[in-house]
Order: C-alpha cells, then structure tokens, then sequence
C-alpha cells in the first residue's frame, strides 16, 4: 500500500518533469505571442500567454509591464497599479512604464501623487508624452487646477493631434466649467475621428441633458 500511495503522489511530479524534459514554449515566446496579441487587442488571449510567462519567471519586468497594459486596457487598474510598479521594480524602461503608471494612478485617486511625482517627468515618444500629459490634466482637474489642466491638455494634443483620451480630458474640463458648447463640440469631433467610441456619445448625452438644467 506504501509504495502504490507513493507512487500516485509522485505521478504529477514525474508528469511535470516529463513535460518540462520535452520542451514547451520559452518565457520569451510567449510574451513575443503577447506583445502581438496586444497589439490585436485580444487582451483575452494575450493574459493567457503572459500569465504562462510569469509562471516560467514571475520576475520578469516586460511580462509584468504587459500584463499591467492589459489589465488597464480592460478596466482593472487597482490590478494594473500593482503589475506596473511591479515592473518599475524590476527596472523596465521608465519611458514606458511611466505612463500607464500615471494612467492607472489617476484611476485609482491618486491625483496628487501622479502630479508630484511626473509633473517634471518627460518621456519618450509622441502616444507616450500624450498620455502622460493627459493623465496630468486628469489629475490636475481633480485637484481644483482648472488652469495646468487645460495646460496640460494643450500639450498633450501638441505632443499627438486628435489623442482622442486628451479630448475626452477637454470636453470633462469643458463640463465641469459649464462650457456645454465646448464640450460638445469635443465630444462630436471625437465621434468624427472614431464612431464606435461609445463612452464620448453617452459622455454626450450627458451633458446635453446639464445644459438644459
């Protein structure tokens, strides 16, 4: 009976050796696999692949930086804060890392950190100094700034033309100043640009309804 027990107990342990001796994909092919099914937008496909690659090596700074990109693309930034500073750690390229970072910070109510530790930082690349910009001016307006939010939002635009999440940015500011006309105007030059952006036609909506109050 001891050595049938034994046996059973070491089976999956012997499975796995096995499996490992034959050879499956690297950690590296699959955040290459990630990477391009990011790109896709099959953020689905691409947490598999990546939480495959963290098992392999859970220290990995571009499979946590990947990981926290996702889980900020489909709504979970608490998550997204921890695998991107996650990847801060590990020493992944601050001028990637950090705008997603602030991204996720704002998200998560951390306007007046993300405005004392990035509102000097300058990064890299048209789509990253726009977001970081745009984040800026979120966190700006959320602490009563009216005026480095608009700031903000001009560079920003001035970094990327039409970054639609910066005229998203505009037309809250708009609102929230009770600028109906700006911000509808914002809001239809967002739809133009891209039609499917459901969030800019409810955002719409709701700020045709407050300009009839």
């Amino acid at each position: 009976m001891k050595l049938r027990t034994s046996t059973r107990v070491l089976t999956p342990l012997v499975l796995a050796l096995i499996l490992a001796a034959c050879g499956g994909p690297s950690e590296t092919e699959y955040v290459t696999s990630a990477r391009e099914l990011v790109q896709k937008r099959d953020f689905k496909a691409a947490t598999i692949q990546l939480k495959s690659a963290l098992q392999l090596n859970p220290q990995g700074a571009e499979t946590r930086f990947l990981y926290g990109k996702v889980l900020l693309e489909t709504g979970d930034s608490a998550a997204a804060l921890v695998e991107l500073r996650k990847a801060a750690e590990l020493g992944y390229d601050e001028g990637q890392v950090v705008p997603p970072l602030a991204a996720a910070m704002v998200q998560q109510g951390e306007a007046k950190q993300v405005v004392e530790q990035f509102a000097s930082k300058s990064v890299t690349g048209a789509e990253g100094r726009a977001s970081l910009k745009t984040s800026l001016a979120l966190a700006y307006s959320r602490l009563g700034d009216t005026a480095q939010a608009s700031k903000a939002i001009d560079e920003a635009l001035a970094a990327q033309a039409n970054y639609i999440p910066a005229l998203l940015a505009r037309a809250s500011l708009a609102s929230k100043n009770k600028d109906h006309a700006v911000a509808i105007a914002t809001l239809d030059e967002i739809t133009k640009l891209d039609a499917s952006r459901a969030d800019a036609w409810v955002f719409k909506g709701e700020v045709q309804w407050r300009g009839l109050g």
